[in-house]
């Protein structure tokens, strides 16, 4: 297929000013107009991950948050459940997991941003939304105009801003934003003017408390109630529904469409209470803003929805490629319920919500897991995520443009999906040929450019089921000037004082940079074409890293490409540095840690590692340079731990149910954590830890990996396993399901400790 867009007259966005402004002690300035965010004055992408504090335990929030920051989110999220801290009346609770002003601290510490979910109800498959069960029985009705209500709504806003105040913004603190109520006028409350009156008079209270934030929020999608110039609506999407009442497939997701401002009314609909799915405030008047990008979902009881890293990655480039400016991640950390003291605090159908929920674990399949694990979203998502800390501002302020013939039929599996962001002259071409469970046609697609800076032609598109990309076009490297490129930008870091520029091959997308009036001096693993003025650039082995060093306007420039699987172990450090690593990096500044679940690992570095990075403990072998990055390669070697594991059955007198006794020890050389990884079959699976419900699971796909060391087990700790069974006939929707003996699934398929170990190394060193 061929296609040309005359871009050409297309003029970088001039939207109109908001009356959304905060301006911090120092002067930074944070605002928002009809297009996009700014950040002292200049475009600016957030990119939002919601991380409940309650749920996760208070000893390794630093950590989790720098493994946020890793991936390149810049602003941190998350929930109050006003029964996570007053479940008692007049009993008041922020201590430990429930320290909000230690956690909003800990986001100021390490430069994360926070938006604070205030309520007061939150959905947040919490028990009553986040009520407790004392307001349910209060003599008037909730979530509605009237001053009992809001008597306690206001005490609530009292209690939760004293724990931040000093913290917010124009304080000199981390809090930019405030989201009131969730949901509203979509799942409860009330519609229409009846419904504004209710939220101007929430964002009342909030004011009259002290929260001056520069961003107050609400939800819009579902006919979600926003006041105009009040409040920002921001919208979301999931890859699929499993709140869906019944256990049946649904079509196929319109979330991998490319369309600005989806209303995706599927969201919650299991709550719904009202049919109008319009938008109640003028959307186009605001930037294209989201809170709810699904990063995983939870199962229900009867919906076992298994979401992929390519699930979570088609859907984000897609909204990027609609012209979304601020990603917002629910969840992007997955954590575990609390238990409260009079009930469980998890959402189910005893207690009036509409779904099952495990009692203890909100995993959310999530790019950060309930025990902190990454999982192969986190380590997808990063390279979008870092893409746009590099390309964010120039991306935000560019204008959208899809064309007419895009599929606008999510079970069309032929029409391409594709768009361009652009400034008339330079931009990036956003292709997606990715559908949740479908496979979609093979698509050839020669596509021209008509910019005001002549006619940019991309060689012949080949895309197959699954493949997405972001093409550069039109962008200057400091002083090399890109044409075009088949590879899809990733960022830039600094080596040896020289600027280089990382790209990453998309999948089955043959990579290709066309350069004008650059002159190359070193090229590994590539070929090199001159047509005129131009210069192609081809990677002569995929499997290999190409790497170019240029001559430009500005001085020597280089270019990086790499293969895909081997760009998912990077890490992009604070310092301007890159290192690549297969699992978990952090760093605060001073010391970069990586995280394995093996006792021996490969870093690969722009250097090779000094002497003074050998320790007592670990073991440093150079082993020359790496192919698939053209970084140095290094062996890092650990004693490795002594772990047993035995596990026997053992009577269980639950029907239903089958039990095991579990012996667990760990000796030698000490471990970060310990995972305790069980390959089962069954519906439900829960550990007990001396006759306490401590983790617990749906089955999905029949792995569970739980970390055992916030549990502080003792040697004389009685641990024990339980499976309830599926059989064949329950109604529950799988999108794995487990294999069936004689009817029924309720068993242990395999058990193993692994070890994870943490290795610590000085930032300069690299």
């Amino acid at each position: 297929m061929r296609l040309s867009l005359d871009v050409s007259g297309i003029k970088a966005k001039k939207p109109a000013p908001l009356p959304f402004l905060g301006m911090s002690p120092k002067g930074e300035t944070l605002s928002a107009n009809g297009g996009y965010f700014e950040r002292n004055g200049k475009p600016w992408f957030p990119v939002m991950g919601e991380f409940h504090f309650s749920r996760f335990p208070c000893q390794r929030w630093e950590e989790e948050l720098l493994k946020m920051k890793a991936g390149g989110v810049n602003v941190a999220a998350t929930y109050v459940f006003w029964i996570h801290h007053e479940e008692i009346e007049g009993q008041w609770d922020w201590s430990g997991d429930r320290n909000l002003r230690g956690f909003v601290e800990l986001c100021g510490k390490h430069g994360l941003y926070l938006l604070l979910r205030i309520g007061p109800w939150a959905h947040g498959e919490c028990r009553n939304g986040g009520f407790p069960d004392w307001l349910l029985r209060k003599p008037f009705p909730l979530r509605q105009n009237n001053e009992g209500y809001f008597h306690f709504v206001r005490g609530f806003y009292h209690n939760i801003y004293q724990q931040v105040s000093g913290l917010l913004f124009s304080q000199g603190g981390p809090i930019i934003g405030v989201q009131l109520e969730n949901e509203y006028g979509h799942v409860g409350g009330l519609t229409g003017e009846a419904g504004k009156e209710h939220l101007r008079t929430l964002k009342e209270l909030a004011v009259e408390e002290g929260f001056d934030v520069p961003f107050y929020t609400a939800t819009a999608w579902g006919g979600g109630v926003v006041v105009d110039d009040e409040m920002l609506p921001v919208l979301g999407g999931y890859v699929e529904a499993p709140w869906t009442q019944h256990t049946e497939e649904l079509p196929a997701n319109v979330n991998y469409l490319i369309k600005p401002f989806l209303n995706d009314t599927a969201i919650a609909s299991d709550f719904r209470q009202v049919q109008d799915d319009g938008f109640t405030c003028d959307i186009h008047r605001y930037p294209f803003s989201t809170a709810e990008l699904g990063g995983g979902l939870m199962p229900t009881h009867h919906r076992r929805v298994k979401v992929t890293g390519e699930d979570t990655q088609a859907m984000i480039l897609s909204k990027l490629a609609s012209g979304v400016n601020l990603i917002g991640y629910y969840m992007y950390h997955g954590g575990a319920n609390p238990m409260g003291r009079h009930s469980s605090l998890e959402e189910s159908r005893q207690s009036g919500g509409n779904n099952d929920y495990p009692k203890i674990s909100y995993d959310f399949q999530a790019p950060l897991g309930e025990f902190g694990q990454a999982n192969d979203a986190y380590h997808r998502l990063k390279l979008l995520h870092f893409f746009l800390g590099q390309f964010g501002g120039l991306l935000t302020a560019m204008e959208t443009v899809i064309p007419s013939l895009n599929s606008t039929d999510a079970e069309d599996m032929d029409t391409p999906r594709l768009s361009v962001k652009t400034d008339g002259k330079a931009g990036f071409l956003f292709l997606n040929n990715y559908q949740r469970k479908r496979r979609m046609s093979r698509k050839e697609l020669c596509i021209s450019l008509k910019t005001t800076a002549g006619t940019v032609s991309f060689p012949t598109l080949s895309l197959q089921d699954g493949a997405t990309a972001i093409l550069p076009f039109g962008l200057s490297l400091d002083g090399v000037d890109l044409i075009w490129a088949t590879a899809q930008p990733v960022g830039r870091i600094m080596a040896d004082g020289t600027p280089e520029y990382l790209f990453v091959a998309p999948n089955g997308l043959l990579p290709q940079f066309a350069l004008s009036d650059a002159a190359v001096s070193q090229l590994y693993n590539g070929r090199q074409t001159l047509e005129g003025r131009t210069c192609l650039l081809g990677v002569a082995d995929p499997q290999r890293a190409m790497t170019v060093t240029l001559t430009g306007k500005q001085g020597p420039v280089r270019l990086r490409c790499l293969p895909y699987r081997a760009a998912l172990s990077l890490a992009m450090l604070s310092a301007g540095q890159a290192v690549f690593f297969p699992d978990l990096v952090i760093d605060d500044g001073e010391t970069v840690s990586l995280f394995s679940r093996a006792a021996s690992a490969v870093v690969a570095t722009a250097h090779s590692l000094p002497p003074q990075v050998y320790t007592d403990s670990v073991r440093v072998t150079s082993q020359g340079v790496d192919p698939q990055t053209g970084f140095f390669r290094h062996q890092l070697t650990l004693p490795a731990a002594s772990t047993k594991l035995e596990l026997v059955e053992i009577p269980c007198q639950k029907e239903r149910v089958r039990a095991w006794k579990v012996e667990i020890g760990c000796e030698g050389t000490p471990v970060h954590d310990l995972f305790l990884q069980l390959h089962w079959a069954g519906s439900e699976a829960r550990l007990y830890l001396d006759g306490r419900l401590a983790a617990d699971t749906y089955y999905i796909d029949g792995v569970w990996d739980i970390g055992l060391s916030r549990f502080s087990l003792k040697e004389e700790c009685d641990i024990r396993l339980e499976i309830t069974a599926y059989r064949d006939g329950d109604d529950i929707f799988f999108d794995c399901p487990p294999r069936l003996e004689e009817g029924e699934a309720c068993r242990i398929e395999k058990a193993a400790l692994s070890a994870e170990y943490r290795i610590d190394l000085p930032l300069m060193s690299l």
